[in-house]
Formats: structure tokens, C-alpha cells, sequence
């Protein structure tokens, strides 16, 4: 039943026998909603799915049977394919190999300017239609239909991880035309990588013969401007002209100090001589004096700067010393002769000592140039020979490489070769049946346990009593297995009188020990009459659901249950119309109430009068007194009594909430002491919760296989939204065999036959 069908049985059971003047009655009462999609909260259980794959084991079987034999057809009418490979060694396993080094690492694509093979577009080449149709023109005539596509598509060139090796495999159905195939690529790529060889040689040496004028010229140019250079500045080496001017440096660093402590001593000298100003003015005054004291400073000069460029014993400084040397006498003559020739002497000296001083200046100052200057050249210098250096470098390896460039041009040798040769395949790699056959299995089981969860999902049913507990999560309080007649098998229930078929439903429901009571009084011999066919399995379910109702509350014993359902349909009166006598046998005093006034089924089952009851009561507001007399009892010898649903009002759902109703509910609970009302379903119609919030609480029955989840889901939110009580759930079997609990009901049921 899909939703669909739910919605439409809901609006024919709201519409039934409310019809007042072919209008409907309205309902001012909030009713339940239809069907709606409700979120089951179905979480992975594998109880659930063992189940599922029990009861669709003919679907899982079907499609792995269907699936396996599709597999296995196309499995062996596939055609085989065959394949054989070979392998090639495209580098030196080793790299001690100058020459092809060198060849590679020259510039100009001669080579693989890193030195390693481009092993992705290497392969591209090998693919290329230039190579390939070298392979298929010597066959061609042999293989007619092979070409250049065809070849393509089943070969295949591979590099096995980073290895040094190319691995060349081919497949087709004719394993004589792979062997053919592989040898005639083998040589075509052995060919071609002698041919690629000579190619790449050929274009190094032009390259390089191209190159080698230029550099050459370059090199002799730059060694003309270094011996320019150092011709121009008697240039050998920095380092050696850095130490010559430090030296010098520090020559002159040490005359200054030597020229300063005699100029001290001088200075004191003449200091202490000059008591005889007198002389020393003469001598002041003397032109000869004073010439010969020029010509000696002038020689004093020349020796200082002389210095600077001479060593000390050179020809121009003794020359210049011994001019100095005829000097001196004859200042001191003419010193003498003006009378102050000690004065004199110091004076002299001194005069002598601070003349030195202006030419050690300007000596040090032109050795500072120069290390200013030497700094530059050191600069142009290293400049002119690193340039030379590269230079002449670049050329010696041109050079080297240009000669083992024409080495390896001479050698004949293959450079690639072939490690692993190409043999005729024996077996096909295609179809693999072993492989085929289990993919396709579990192919196939996979697809079966889909289609059994999906076909069950989309089923939207409850199959069994633990399938109905687990998915809501509420106690299931009994499981009622199938019974075509509910005890009066073996006798067509149209064929009987309407009292004696009454009489029957009830014998069933009676324990054997009751029937021997009643045979005792009333001397019977077994007629038609309590327990003669003795206690079925459905009556013995509905025992265990009484008991499980009085066990849910042991400290305050439940007085009024409703008997509701989702859906029209789902065996809540049947279940109601058997619980309340089943009770009633069991020693309790029970009043069924038919509290469905839109499809009333209690008083026709049991063929009582229908035209008085609960709507008569609750219209005519009958006091105690009155209300007996509108209860019937359909069985004696037990307190069992029944309240039909009357006359059929425009209204039901008024009734059930007028306050008449309320307190019809507290007097019934007060005079019985169980109260089992049939109500119209939950979804779609409020007559069920309006009565349900005055009650103990509910009893949602649902028939296994028929009544979907959504429905279920649907009516317990909707008493959980009221806040009604849930008390349980009955599962109510549609067909045979659906019953897990069947077995145990059979069992204890034949045992009462026995026993009678």
C-alpha cells in the first residue's frame, strides 16, 4: 500500500456514514494529519539486515544467477588476447662514461643538456608514425590489416619505475603476429638509436667548430691587453708591488722618527749654547755663511728625496753624502772664522734636521698614491686574467670535447641494448575467467543485497515482531499469528446460524478447565458450546497480551486501553473484540466499548443490537441507571459486557469530546474493571486521541506486512505530540507463517486439546 492508497482509505473511512442530506458533516476538532513523510531513523542493524537477506533470498539468488551467467557468457565468448614484451637498456647502468657525458652536456639539443634522458618524450618518438611505419611496411604483405592505428593502439612502452629501462610489449589475438611484430620493433629501435647517436655527434662538432674561431680570437686578445698592461705599468704581480710600497712605508715611517728625536736633541743643544746670541747673530749675517749654509741644505734635499727612489748605498746618495761632506768643513771654516762655532754647529743642525722635514713629507705622500694607484691596477689586473682565465678554460674543453666527440663518431657500437628478448606467447592474458568469474560474483551478490535493501526500503512495511520492536523502539506486547476463523476452523463461518457462530469465536477464547466446569453444570455433552475445539493459538496470544498488560503496571493496575491502529484494516476491532472477552474469561469483570461511530463493528460481529449505544448515551445524557440498560452481554457465565456504537452521528469526534464522554470514561473505570475501546484509526481522524487522553493509555495495533512505516511512525508522533501514553504494540499476522511466535502458541494450544 502506498501513500497514496493510505490518504484515500483514511478520507473513505472519515467519509463512511456521516452523510446527512448527501453533505459530509465537518469535524471542528483537530484531527490527526494524513500521511506524511516521516524520518525513520533507521540505523544499521545487522539482525535487520540478516532478516532482509532471509527474506529476499530468492531475489539475492536471481540476480546472482542472472549476474553470473551474464559474466560467464561474456567471459567465454570473449576473444583471447595474447601478449609478449621485450626490454631495452637506453643508458649506461654505470656512469663512468666520459665520452657520452660529454657529448650530452654539450649545448645545441646534441645531447640531454642536463645530462639525463627525457625518458616521457623519448617515448613519444618511439611511438612517432616515422618509427612505426619502419615496423609495419616489412609486414604489411604478411598482415594485411596491420597499420599505423592499429599497431598504436595495442602497444605499449613503458619505463619500470626509475630505471634505466624501456619496456615494449604488444598484444593481439595472433601470437605468431606479436613475435613477428616485437623482433621487427626491436631492430627498428636499435636502429634508430645508433642513428640518433651519429646525429647528435655530427651536430657537437659542427657546433663546436663553429665556436672555437671566436674563442680563440678571444683568448689572443686578451693575453695581448695583459702584457700591454704590464708593460705599461711595470705590472708583475699585485703582491709583490704591495709589499714594495709597504716596505717604503714603513722605511719613512721610521726616518720621521728618527729625524724627530734628533731634531729634539738639537733643540736642546742649542738651547743651552745660546748664552752667545752674539755669534750666533754674526753667523746670521755672514753671506758666505750663509751661502755655504744654502748649498748644504740643497744637498740635504736632494739626499731626502733622493732616498725615496735610491737604496742607501746607491752611486747618486754616496755622491750626494760626499758633497755634503766637502760642505761642511767649509761651514765650519767660516763659522769659526764669525766666532761662534759651537753656536753655530747647533744651529746648523738644526737648521739641517727641519729641512728633512717638507721632503719626508711629500715621500710619504707619494706612497700613499701609489697604494691608491695599486689598488686600481690590482682591480684592471684581475679583471684581464679572470676574463683570460674562463676564456682559455672554455677553449681547453671545446677542444677536449671536440676530440672525444670525434672518438665516439668513429665507434660502429649500438648504444641502446636489448636485456630481455620477445618470445611467442603461449597463454592469452585476456579473458582472465578466474578473475572474471569472481568480480562478477561479488559484482552480482553486491548488486543482489541492493536490490533486496532497496525492494525492502521501498516496501515501507514491517515483516516481522522483532522487525516491528526494533524499528519503534516500544514494547510489543503480543504477537497474534494468523487464523482464518479465530478458532472455528474446520467449519465455513457463513454456513452457521449467526448465534451459533458467536458462540463458537467464544469457545475459543475459553481454557479447557472452564469447559469442564460448564460440562458439569450444565450436563452437556460437548455441544457447540465453550472450549469444544480448545484453545487455538490465537487465543492464546491474546492471553499473553492481557497478561503483558497487567505486568506493564503491577502497583496500579491498568482500568481503560485503547485498541487504536494507523490505518483502516491493521485487525484493531478484531484485536478489541477478543482481548475484552479473553479478559473477561480470566476472572476479570470487562466492559468493550465500540467507540467507532463512523464504522462500527462490535455489535456485527457479535449480533447485537446496534441501533442503542454509546452515541444514544452520550445524546441523551443517560444517567447509571440508564446506561445498564443499554450494556449488552453477549456471553454468559463471565462478566463480559458490551457498550455498541449506536446510532452513527453526523459528529463523532463532538461526542467523544463533550464532557459527557469524560465522565462516562471515570464511571466505566469506577464499575470495571477493564474498559477496552475500538476507536477509528489515528492518521487522519482526532476521534482516537480525544478519547486516548482520558484513558490508561493506547494500544497500537499493526499488521505485519501490510501497515507501512510511515504510517506507524506518523501515529506514534502523534500520541507522543499529545502526550498519551503509549502502552504498547500487538503485531497482527495478515498470513500464515508470519509469526515468530507461532510455534510456541501451536504447542501450548494442542496441549489444551489434550488435556480436554
Amino acid at each position: 500500500m502506498d501513500k497514496q492508497d493510505t490518504n484515500n482509505a483514511v478520507l473513505e473511512y472519515q467519509n463512511n456514514g456521516h452523510k446527512k442530506n448527501g453533505a459530509v458533516a465537518p469535524i471542528p476538532y483537530p484531527v490527526s494529519p494524513l500521511l506524511q513523510p516521516v524520518d525513520y531513523g533507521d540505523d544499521f542493524d545487522f539482525r535487520q539486515f540478516l532478516s532482509v537477506m532471509r527474506r529476499r533470498a530468492w531475489l539475492i539468488l536471481g540476480v546472482i544467477t542472472v549476474g553470473m551467467g551474464a559474466v560467464t557468457f561474456n567471459t567465454f565468448s570473449q576473444e583471447k588476447i595474447y601478449l609478449s614484451k621485450f626490454r631495452l637498456l637506453v643508458e649506461p647502468v654505470n656512469s663512468d662514461n666520459s665520452v657520452s657525458d660529454l657529448a650530452r652536456s654539450l649545448p645545441g639539443n646534441f645531447g640531454s643538456g642536463s645530462g639525463e634522458l627525457d625518458y616521457a618524450t623519448q617515448i613519444q618518438v618511439l611511438r612517432s608514425p616515422e618509427l612505426l611505419q619502419k615496423v609495419i611496411q616489412p609486414l604489411q604483405q604478411q598482415y594485411p590489416n596491420l597499420n599505423y592505428n592499429t599497431l598504436l593502439s595495442n602497444l605499449s612502452i613503458t619505463r619500470p619505475g626509475e630505471t634505466k629501462i624501456l619496456e615494449v610489449s604488444y598484444q593481439n589475438p595472433d601470437p605468431d603476429q606479436i613475435e613477428a611484430v616485437l623482433e621487427q620493433l626491436s631492430s627498428v629501435y636499435l636502429e634508430y638509436s645508433l642513428a640518433d647517436r651519429q646525429t647528435n655527434v655530427r651536430q657537437g662538432l659542427q657546433f663546436i667548430d663553429e665556436q672555437l674561431p671566436d674563442l680563440q680570437q678571444e683568448v689572443d686578445t686578451l693575453q695581448a691587453e695583459l702584457q700591454q698592461f704590464r708593460q705599461n705599468y711595470n705590472f708583475t704581480e699585485p703582491e709583490i708591488h704591495f709589499n714594495q710600497l709597504a716596505q717604503k712605508a714603513a722605511t719613512l715611517e721610521q726616518q720621521r722618527f728618527q729625524l724627530q728625536q734628533e731634531m729634539a736633541q738639537a733643540q736642546t743643544r742649542l738651547q743651552s749654547l745660546q748664552g752667545g746670541s752674539g755669534a750666533l747673530a754674526a753667523l746670521e749675517n755672514s753671506e758666505t755663511y750663509q751661502q755655504v749654509l744654502g748649498q748644504l741644505r740643497s744637498v740635504e734635499a736632494n739626499i731626502a728625496k733622493e732616498s725615496t727612489r735610491f737604496q742607501e748605498g746607491s752611486l747618486n746618495i754616496q755622491v750626494l753624502r760626499e758633497e755634503r761632506q766637502n760642505l761642511l768643513p767649509i761651514l765650519q771654516q767660516e763659522a769659526e772664522r764669525v766666532g761662534a762655532t759651537q753656536v753655530t754647529d747647533a744651529a746648523n743642525q738644526l737648521r739641517i734636521l727641519q729641512a728633512r722635514i717638507p721632503s719626508l713629507n711629500q715621500a710619504q705622500a707619494e706612497v700613499e698614491q701609489s697604494f691608491q694607484n695599486l689598488a686600481v691596477l690590482n682591480r684592471l689586473y684581475t679583471d684581464l686574467q679572470r676574463r683570460l682565465g674562463i676564456s682559455t678554460e672554455a677553449l681547453t674543453e671545446l677542444l677536449a670535447r671536440r676530440q672525444a666527440l670525434q672518438v665516439q663518431a668513429a665507434q660502429t657500437e649500438i648504444p641502446w641494448e636489448v636485456i630481455e628478448d620477445a618470445t611467442r606467447p603461449n597463454l592469452p592474458i585476456s579473458p582472465n575467467i578466474q578473475r572474471s568469474l569472481m568480480l562478477g560474483f561479488i559484482a552480482s551478490s553486491v548488486l543482489g543485497v541492493g536490490a533486496a535493501l532497496l525492494l525492502d526500503k521501498l516496501t515501507d512495511v514491517y515483516y516481522s515482531p522483532d522487525d516491528l520492536k526494533n524499528r519503534t523502539k516500544l514494547p510489543l506486547l503480543a504477537n497474534i499469528p494468523y487464523e482464518e476463523q479465530h478458532g472455528m476452523a474446520g467449519t465455513t463461518a457463513s454456513s452457521l446460524p449467526p448465534m451459533l457462530r458467536v458462540q463458537r469465536w467464544l469457545a475459543s477464547l475459553i481454557p479447557a478447565s472452564t469447559t469442564r466446569t460448564w460440562q458439569k453444570m450444565t450436563g452437556g455433552d460437548q455441544p457447540y458450546g465453550y472450549g469444544y475445539y480448545g484453545a487455538s493459538a490465537f487465543s492464546e496470544s491474546l492471553r499473553v497480551l492481557h497478561t503483558n498488560l497487567k505486568l506493564l503496571s503491577a502497583d496500579r493496575p491498568l482500568r481503560s486501553v485503547i485498541i487504536a491502529s494507523a490505518l483502516p484494516g491493521d485487525g484493531k476491532s478484531t484485536i478489541a473484540l477478543n482481548l475484552a472477552p479473553t479478559a473477561a474469561i480470566l476472572g476479570q469483570k470487562v466492559l468493550l466499548v465500540d467507540s467507532d461511530m463512523r464504522r462500527p463493528q462490535v455489535a456485527q460481529r457479535l449480533n447485537l443490537n446496534q441501533k442503542q449505544g454509546l452515541s444514544t448515551v452520550i445524546t441523551n445524557n443517560s444517567n447509571e441507571t440508564e446506561i445498564d440498560n443499554y450494556l449488552q452481554k453477549p456471553m454468559p457465565l463471565v462478566d463480559f459486557s458490551v457498550l455498541p456504537a449506536g446510532d452513527l452521528p453526523p459528529d463523532p469526534a463532538k461526542l467523544l469530546a463533550s464532557q459527557k464522554m469524560q465522565h462516562l470514561v471515570k464511571d466505566f473505570e469506577r464499575t470495571f474493571d477493564l474498559v477496552v475501546y475500538d476507536t477509528p484509526p489515528v492518521l487522519g481522524l482526532a476521534d482516537a486521541s480525544l478519547l486516548a487522553s482520558h484513558t490508561d493509555g493506547v494500544i497500537l495495533v499493526v499488521t505485519l506486512n501490510k501497515t507501512t512505516r510511515s504510517a506507524v511512525s506518523q501515529a506514534i508522533a502523534t500520541f507522543k505530540q499529545a502526550n498519551i501514553p503509549i502502552l504498547g504494540l500487538v503485531a497482527n499476522s495478515q498470513t500464515k507463517g508470519t509469526s515468530s511466535s507461532s510455534y510456541s502458541y501451536s504447542y501450548y494450544g494442542s496441549q489444551s486439546k489434550k488435556r480436554q
